[in-house]
């Protein structure tokens, strides 16, 4: 389809020059690297933005990377004039681009960043207009928008931005406010980490065995984080595959935004309020049992069966918020919008250091840089 896409493009000779780059960036977004024509007069500018491309599409690429290849590519743009073409030269395609310009270096666009507009034609420059649409169908999304949402989706999936085991230390955790650790295998130093980081004033969000295994997947008896989480562990809940779980909000802020009842698949841990912990539960088990479980459910009468599910706990300067079933496995083979909204609610009781207020299409990445900057890239997604 990519190929199919390519052939329809407008004749990149007939435009502009700094429309002509951007076509040819789109080319290269349709995995067209081989359809790029340019004059070989002005080839270095075309050479870094397919560089800066082709570093985007590396498995290695992380959504901060995204951020700031928009900016690269914004400035590359800005020094090529909008005007056409007088010479007699052919546009001939590019050779294969220096990999030296591989690596993303971004400190000659300053702190404060750029205003990203391509701004009033100079004298002897056409009009800038945008590159011609493409045709987009089911998941296929080409043009710069395609490298961006894979990042995001690797981000939403754990592919990027994610900190590895060996960045679970009281140092690295240190630029963080808050921790998710879904269902983790933890060694006994990245649990003392973890406890530093929450004791200093972070937050902690944990689900079902997280701690419960060591790095080598040996079950301990207990969570090694009980003191943090607040709750010991019992023992799993069922047959340990998944099932419907029903959580019923105790928490008045929650059970007016989600009502009676929360539901979503997954697996689920028995658990028991850690005796002298000051720990505040949010939602309880429901006592209906079934696949599914709301089969018979009446909203007449009450089905809280008491036992905790959803916690949260004072330790230190910081606290931890605990849900006993794994909601990101429940959420990666279901992705059920409500669930991710009560995942997003828990994570939000600590305020993020910004917020932008735009429609849902708008999505947000902040990138930090150094102590006092924060690059934050916010990209348009109909």
């Amino acid at each position: 389809m990519q190929r199919e896409e390519l052939t329809r493009r407008p004749e990149i000779s007939e435009l502009p020059l700094r429309q002509a780059f951007v076509e040819n960036l789109v080319r290269v977004s349709l995995d067209g690297a081989d359809a790029v024509r340019w004059p070989a007069a002005q080839r270095d500018a075309m050479s870094g933005g397919v560089a800066v491309l082709q570093r985007l599409s590396e498995e290695s690429a992380t959504v901060e990377d995204a951020a700031e290849a928009t900016l690269r590519l914004y400035q590359l743009a800005m020094s090529v004039k909008n005007e056409r073409d007088e010479g007699e030269e052919e546009w001939d395609s590019l050779p294969d681009v220096d990999q030296e310009q591989m690596q993303l270096d971004m400190s000659e666009l300053g702190g404060e960043g750029a205003a990203m507009e391509m701004g009033e034609p100079e004298e002897g420059e056409s009009e800038y207009e945008s590159p011609q649409d493409i045709d987009f169908r089911g998941d296929f999304k080409p043009e710069l928008v395609q490298l961006l949402m894979k990042l995001r989706d690797d981000a939403e999936l754990g592919d990027a931005g994610q900190i590895s085991p060996d960045q679970l230390t009281e140092e690295h955790l240190s630029a963080y406010r808050v921790l998710f650790l879904a269902d983790s295998c933890l060694s006994a130093a990245q649990c003392d980490a973890v406890r530093q980081f929450v004791e200093a004033g972070g937050t902690l969000l944990a689900t079902h065995q997280t701690s419960l295994l060591d790095e080598f997947g040996r079950r301990r008896e207990n969570f090694a984080l009980a003191d943090v989480l607040g709750v010991n562990y019992i023992g799993p809940r069922g047959s340990g595959a998944p099932e419907g779980v029903v959580y019923v909000p105790q928490d008045a802020d929650l059970a007016s935004r989600f009502g009676r009842v929360i539901c979503f698949p997954g697996c689920e841990a028995e658990v028991a309020l850690r005796p002298g912990a000051q720990v505040q539960v949010l939602c309880t088990r429901s006592s209906l049992e079934g696949r599914p479980p709301l089969d018979d459910f009446d909203p007449r009468l009450d089905y809280d069966s008491g036992e905790p599910a959803a916690t949260l706990n004072s330790c230190g300067r910081g606290r931890a918020i605990y849900l006993s079933s794994d909601v990101g496995r429940g959420y990666l083979e279901n992705p059920y919008p409500p669930l991710r909204r009560f995942v997003d609610h828990l994570m939000r009781l600590t305020p993020p250091p910004f917020e932008v207020e735009a429609s849902q299409a708008i999505e947000v990445t902040a990138v930090q840089r150094g102590s006092h900057q924060v690059l934050i890239h916010l990209l348009n997604n109909p």
